[in-house]
């Protein structure tokens, strides 16, 4: 199929053009040579805590690292250095990739805490996680002065991944889990991958949108001439496609398992590659999903199912596969054979008003100063919303959760109650009570945390409700039900729901009533 390159839309300004020179001083600086023996052709390991102390959180985020210094890791709580002669290699993990060939790890291992720390294969994640960038540079360099060298050198390293990912083994890694190389055949690991650190990460980003920048480069034929291989051919199949259909082993339709708050990051590069590689069925899966998961996994006032900043997370994701289909049009005479569908210049933000009412929804009850009451999973500095002039009562029925409020200025108060099930990402706080008042909240929630703390942050007893009998509540089909919303009867508010589906066992009767009582202008 032959089209004219680039096909998706890039923000490549050719006036920036020594901007983008400079971006990519550091790796032509190296010669190929040195370029291509850096690159790591194996697996990489997202998660690796520090063996000298217990800094930081879920194995994540702990070191520093250069590509002065591409083999070492310095701990950003101790300082301590690894390679390190005080945690020295002493385990090796081996298995096999899909091509039969055998593979090897090797990692300290603590016998007393019996916890494994990979950090080779760590600082291959940061090194591998610099090319990918660089690539893109490279590529929107070349893009902005048209200099076949920086053509080449992106060429160079999309080549490298796709010689280098039939040969990947499969990992399985997770924070505080014995991280280990599994079966190279299906069904796959959802902790872990080839590619990714997980499943949703497997089909890579960055890449697909190089590749499309420099597709119509000559720099590809002669590579191509020098590798006596269609390099063009190698990067789409034995990389691109593979991963795409690796993540088709765990569902092949965009429904079930692919209707989650990462499918988005994935859904996207999977179109991004169906367009740069002209294969219309990638670019039809990804329409299909958007329909699918605004139907399956919203509910009718516009919340996703799961922690209001997993629906910013997930609606944020839904836009940019939206925008990733604008414009987009089927190669003539092309129809799905399942269906007979043909896409013709898609607009679906313009089709789909559904995906702005989302976009809203939790800003219906957002606090005055702009944050979001942190029910479930939620980061309790997450703001949506510009502060409030002036507050009054709102409902998300669907969701669970009213706010009763009144006032203006520093005046404005909201009394919160939250009625949701779990559906992913939950608490056991059905019948939940927040208060704001006088410029704070006076009556909290935690919300999210990655701490120690997360076993209480998640409990029914750190929440303002009622528990029975010391024991939590149960979040599977566990949802409230409105009883009664009165949101403004001469400045009298209130709000009744009913939460025994929490306590199935327990409770004959468990209900919550606020009140809103005005006392004054002011004052309620």
């Amino acid at each position: 199929m032959n089209m004219k390159h680039p096909v998706l839309t890039h923000q490549v300004d050719a006036q920036r053009a020594a901007t983008y020179e400079k971006a990519v001083s550091r790796v032509m600086a190296m010669s190929e040579e040195e370029m291509l023996k850096l690159i790591p052709t194996k697996s990489a390991i997202l998660f690796c805590g520090c063996a000298n102390c217990s800094g930081g959180q879920q194995e994540n985020g702990m070191f520093e690292w250069t590509i002065e210094r591409p083999s070492e890791l310095r701990c950003k709580f101790c300082k301590h250095v690894y390679p390190s002669e005080k945690y020295p290699v002493n385990w090796t993990a081996t298995g096999r990739n899909a091509l039969g060939e055998t593979v090897t790890y090797k990692y300290y291992f603590d016998e007393k805490a019996k916890r494994d720390f990979w950090f080779e294969a760590h600082a291959d994640y940061f090194l591998r996680s610099w090319f990918v960038g660089q690539c893109l540079a490279l590529a929107q360099a070349y893009h902005a002065t048209q200099k076949p060298q920086y053509a080449r050198r992106a060429a160079l390293i999309l080549d490298r991944f796709a010689q280098a990912y039939p040969r990947m083994a499969v990992l399985s890694q997770w924070p505080y889990r014995r991280r280990d190389v599994v079966k190279p055949t299906p069904p796959y690991p959802h902790a872990g991958g080839k590619w990714g650190r997980w499943s949703s990460d497997e089909v890579p980003h960055h890449l697909p949108e190089a590749y499309d920048l420099i597709h119509d480069s000559a720099e590809l034929d002669k590579l191509s001439q020098q590798q006596g291989a269609d390099v063009r051919k190698r990067i789409e199949n034995d990389f691109f496609r593979a991963t795409v259909q690796y993540m088709f082993t765990f569902e092949r339709e965009p429904t079930g398992v692919h209707l989650n708050n990462m499918a988005p990051h994935y859904t996207r590069n999977i179109i991004h590659i169906g367009r740069v590689i002209g294969e219309p069925d990638y670019v039809h899966w990804g329409y299909r999903w958007v329909g699918n998961i605004l139907r399956d996994g919203f509910f009718y006032d516009g919340m996703w199912h799961e922690a209001p900043s997993y629906h910013y997370q997930t609606i944020g994701g839904v836009r940019r596969v939206v925008a990733a289909l604008k414009g987009y049009s089927d190669p003539l005479g092309y129809r799905r054979a399942a269906d007979g569908m043909r896409l013709e210049n898609l607009d679906l933000e313009a089709q789909l008003p559904f995906v702005a009412k989302a976009m809203a929804a939790p800003s219906l009850v957002a606090y005055p100063n702009g944050r979001i009451c942190p029910v479930h999973d939620s980061w309790a500095t997450s703001r949506t919303i510009a502060p409030r002039e002036q507050t009054s009562s709102t409902l998300l029925p669907g969701f669970g959760h009213a706010s009763l409020g009144r006032g203006r200025g520093e005046n404005q108060l909201q009394a919160q109650m939250h009625f949701s099930g779990g559906y992913g990402h939950s608490h056991a706080d059905n019948l939940h009570f927040a208060l704001f008042a006088k410029g704070s909240e006076l009556l909290s929630d935690i919300g999210y945390t990655h701490s120690k703390l997360r076993r209480w942050t998640v409990s029914t007893i750190g929440h303002n409700l009622v528990a029975i009998d010391r024991q939590d509540q149960t979040t599977r089909d566990a949802d409230g039900d409105l009883l009664m919303f009165v949101p403004d009867l001469n400045g009298l508010a209130v709000v009744e729901a009913r939460g025994e589906r929490g306590y199935p066992k327990l409770a004959e009767v468990y209900r919550r009533e606020l009140i809103l009582v005005p006392v004054s202008e002011t004052d309620a």
